[in-house]
């Protein structure tokens, strides 16, 4: 058998290999001679006159080791069975048939890293995935979204899942859907009764809202559910397939019916919420599928070309139930839109990562208020919080956010958060009525009117005016305090015409007309600041020798 699999690389070329030739390479027992059975299994070559022997961790990692195939599936299936986790990523894998080969044999798989590998617009129609993966890593794979949607039809457990660096600038809600940017072309050849009527596609949206606004919070479902009043469908995967099959009169939607066809209650999910989120949608088709995948709990979608808000909201529209999303390193240039409709876009959204985005203004941070669950927000590195101090900036965000409890991966303390909103209230006092924002008021309303704290500095003090005494002879002068004592010997040496190794100084407290007893300033690299010196003290210079 392991001939079998040689042959097939030696075809290949090129450093390309098949997954179970980088499997036998790596984890052969050759490797491993001092293996404990208790870290990892070894599992014997099937059907092999010289039974080798694979040591197979159940975190088994072939990252860049060159896989461009699956190879023989009974070696899989026999080696990989008792594996959980598996990271194949930067490879050279551009076929999800091929992926497909490789997991379907490995059913405890939970998660799955296939980062690096050149997918691009590879077409898939469907795949075998183990249906316990909870955790898919696709960065830098240039997954379309279609490509995505396919995957998580076919993962009904998945929660946790990584789009990063994909080049996305958009986020689809389907196919079939135009968008603002593509309706101008669009409206000349749709139908008269979506022409004519400029509330359409309010009308529409409004009737999911009315459905939505009935639905228990808490309900959810598992799988991919077809919901239409007419035909309802089960179908395994892992979102809600939502079917508009009412039909759309000329003066509007009609209200549907979405219901879960096992139970015949209604299944929870956040669809379009009205034009401000979504501008200008519109049903081309009365049997258009909306997809909701509920299951995802946590969505990394960094460093993608995401700048526009409304791209954001069909994220939440897509995955309604999402507790962790994180869009650090997105040109996202503000957060647009009425808190109601926020609010029911990220319905449970927990911790939202803004960092390295490109926010300017703190209206756009405001509106994060809105979202009814979130506690922990990272706003690190945006052009917002680079013209204020560091103390400032945090001062200033968590008086805004009144119920994040933590902030940048610090949590908010409540003597952090009374402080904060103090100074939000000082550092607002001044400033032009209408120009205050809206918490001020709040605050001020809780608080009641402050009065400016005392401008104290507690700096050390950098210089000090003294008297110095010489013989009969006192001048006054400025001492650096920062300086030694050999230095200011050398400065007082002018003053007194004496050479400074002949002088002894004294340090004198003059202090409510009384003369405290003087300090020898013996030692040289002593700095001057640790005698105390303050205005109005005296040097008293003397001859060594008296």
């Amino acid at each position: 058998m392991w001939d079998c699999w040689s042959s097939c690389g030696e075809e290949a070329g090129g450093g390309s290999r098949s997954f179970t030739e980088a499997l036998r390479e790596k984890y052969s027992s050759d490797n491993y001679p001092y293996c404990c059975p208790a870290v990892s299994a070894p599992w014997p070559v099937p059907d092999s006159p010289h039974r080798e022997w694979l040591i197979v961790p159940p975190i088994l990692g072939l990252s860049g080791c060159g896989v461009a195939w699956a190879g023989q599936q009974v070696g899989i299936k026999e080696f990989c069975n008792h594996v959980t986790e598996l990271d194949i990523s930067h490879n050279i894998l551009n076929d999800w048939h091929e992926v497909s080969s490789i997991v379907r044999h490995i059913p405890q798989l939970d998660f799955l890293n296939l980062s690096g590998n050149p997918f691009g617009q590879s077409p898939i129609t469907s795949v075998n995935f183990p249906q316990m993966l909870r955790r898919l890593v696709l960065n830098n794979t240039d997954a379309d979204w279609t490509t995505v949607r396919t995957l998580l039809h076919s993962l009904p457990r998945l929660e946790e899942l990584f789009l990063c660096f994909n080049n996305y600038k958009e986020v689809p809600l389907h196919p079939t859907l135009a968008y603002s940017s593509s309706s101008a072309s669009s409206s000349s050849t749709s139908s008269s009764s979506s022409s004519s009527n400029p509330t359409h596609s309010q009308s529409t949206l409004d009737s999911f809202h009315s459905w939505q606004s009935s639905v228990p919070s808490g309900s959810q479902s598992g799988g991919t559910q077809s919901l239409d009043t007419k035909h309802s469908k089960h179908t395994d995967g892992a979102g809600l397939e939502f079917q508009c099959t009412a039909a759309l009169e000329h003066a509007g939607a009609q209200s549907v019916n979405i219901s879960d066809p096992n139970t015949s209650s209604p299944v929870h999910s956040d669809l379009l919420q009205n034009e401000h989120l979504v501008s200008d949608v519109s049903v081309q088709d009365p049997n258009t599928a909306i997809c909701s995948f509920v299951n995802i709990k946590l969505l990394h979608i960094t460093y993608n070309h995401l700048a526009a808000w409304d791209e954001i909201c069909h994220l939440g529209l897509l995955f309604p139930c999402l507790e962790r999303l994180v869009l650090a390193n997105n040109p996202l240039q503000g957060i647009s839109g009425y808190k109601e409709k926020l609010a029911k876009t990220f319905p449970r959204l927990q911790y939202l990562n803004l960092q390295n985005t490109a926010l300017g203004e703190w209206s756009d941070i405001e509106r994060l208020t809105a979202l009814p669950a979130l506690t922990d927000l990272r706003l690190l590195g945006i052009p917002l919080l680079k013209a204020h101090s560091a103390t400032e900036r945090r001062k200033l965000s968590i008086a805004r956010l009144p119920c994040v409890r933590s902030l940048n991966g610090s949590w908010i303390f409540p003597e952090e958060r009374e402080d904060a909103e103090r100074f939000f209230l000082r550092h607002y006092m001044d400033t032009d009525p209408a120009l205050l924002p809206p918490r001020y008021f709040e605050l001020l309303a809780h608080y009641g009117q402050l009065q400016q704290l005392a401008d104290i500095d507690l700096r050390p003090q950098e210089h000090a005016e003294v008297s110095v005494r010489c013989d009969d002879k006192v001048s006054s002068c400025f001492v650096r305090l920062n300086q030694t004592v050999t230095e200011l010997r050398r400065e007082l040496r002018t003053v007194c015409t004496l050479p400074s190794g002949a002088l002894r100084l004294f340090h004198v407290v003059r202090e409510d007309n009384m003369i405290w007893h003087p300090e020898e300033m013996r030692v040289g690299t002593r700095q001057l600041h640790s005698f105390g010196i303050r205005d109005g003290d005296e040097i008293l210079v003397q001859r060594k020798g008296k």
